[in-house]
Order: structure tokens, then sequence, then C-alpha cells
């Protein structure tokens, strides 16, 4: 746990980095392989902050992708489907 501890802290520093820095699609790429990496402990809500970047970025379909899977984790929940 200690290393999967580093590793997120680590990709933490780097989604911050890469969020003031505007490059939105590697922000969501570091946000998605955060939420991969926690497998199970990962909470199914990040889903919309790691397409919101995507989105922004202008990467529709990877956005589209990830809304896809929020839709899926809470399907009473309208921001899935309006994203």
């Amino acid at each position: 746990d200690s290393a999967l501890s580093k590793q997120v802290n680590l990709l933490n520093e780097g989604i911050d980095r890469f969020k003031k820095a505007g490059n939105k699609r590697f922000e969501g790429d570091l946000r998605l392989l955060s939420y991969q990496l926690r497998g199970d402990k990962a909470n199914p809500a990040e889903l919309f902050q790691i397409g919101l970047p995507y989105y922004q970025a202008g990467d529709f379909e990877r956005a589209d992708s990830v809304f896809k899977a929020y839709a899926t984790a809470f399907p009473d929940s309208v921001y899935g489907y309006l994203w």
C-alpha cells in the first residue's frame, strides 16, 4: 500500500502541474491512470473529474467513454448523460 500511495501522490503532483499549465489532455491521462491504479479503492464519482479535462481538451471520444462509465456507475445522475 505504501508503494501505491507513493505512486498516487506522484500522479497527483503531475495532475496539479498539468492543470496549472492548461494541458487538459495530460491532466485527464494522469487522472485516469491514478483511478486505474487504485482499482477497487477508487471512487467512481471521480470519473466525472476525469472526463471533464478530456472534454475541455477536445478529446470528445475519450471524454464520452469516461462519461458513459460515470453514467453506468450513477444512472440517476444527469451529469454523465449531459456531458
